[in-house]
């Protein structure tokens, strides 16, 4: 992740935002594709994205995009739906057919970043992301000892063997040992954002990095 750039303001922090103005966060996102079979393609290198967000005076969004290497999504209250639900804000647009889900900084108590995900039907194939953006953390400030766990929220889009999606949301836990260079990492209490129980969608894992990265 990183500040913003041309075209908006420079991103500081979420607190800082400016209501009437255009603000560009920069991150990394990954995706894959999937044809009109329903084949979804491996994962993406993880790659530059940047997200602007435009709002009014009162600080309401106006407008979202999602800018990648294979093309912009863009959702704005005209054709579409900005739903600011605090936990995570919800945009569609009117024919359904791109959506982006974003966990909401001041509802989870995020200052310098946040991520999310994105769905969109491009004609001919689909596409489904995952993001994170924000201001980057030096590769020298991470520890080199010790363990932490950090508990949060985990939010994406599902899509079902018919290709129909949604968005999802969950708690998140996170085990950390900074020695070792591991993130053990689950989700429970999964659900669709129509508070219907997706038990079945909890996730788990282990991430291993390298010093510097």
């Amino acid at each position: 992740a990183g500040p913003g750039g041309p075209g908006g303001e420079t991103f500081t922090g979420f607190s800082t935002l400016k209501p009437g103005t255009t603000t560009v966060v920069k991150g990394v996102g990954r995706e894959v594709s999937v044809d009109a079979n329903g084949k979804v393609s491996d994962f993406s290198a993880a790659g530059p994205v940047q997200a602007k967000l435009t709002t009014d005076k009162d600080g309401e969004p106006l407008s979202l995009t999602l800018e990648r290497s294979s093309g912009a999504i863009t959702i704005d209250t005209k054709s579409g739906t900005i739903e600011d639900e605090d936990a995570f804000v919800l945009a569609y647009s009117n024919d359904l057919k791109k959506g982006i889900i974003l966990a909401g900084p001041e509802g989870n108590g995020f200052e310098y970043q946040t991520f999310g995900a994105w769905a969109a039907d491009e004609g001919t194939k689909a596409s489904v992301g995952a993001f994170s953006i924000g201001a980057e953390t030096d590769a020298s400030k991470v520890p080199t000892s010790g363990t932490a766990t950090f508990t949060g929220r985990a939010a994406g889009i599902y899509v079902d063997g018919a290709g129909n999606p949604d968005a999802v949301v969950a708690r998140a836990t996170l085990n950390a040992d900074f020695a070792n260079k591991t993130i053990d990492f689950r989700t429970s209490g999964t659900e669709s954002v129509t508070e219907a129980a997706r038990f079945d969608l909890n996730l788990n894992g282990k991430l291993t990095y390298s010093s510097g990265a």
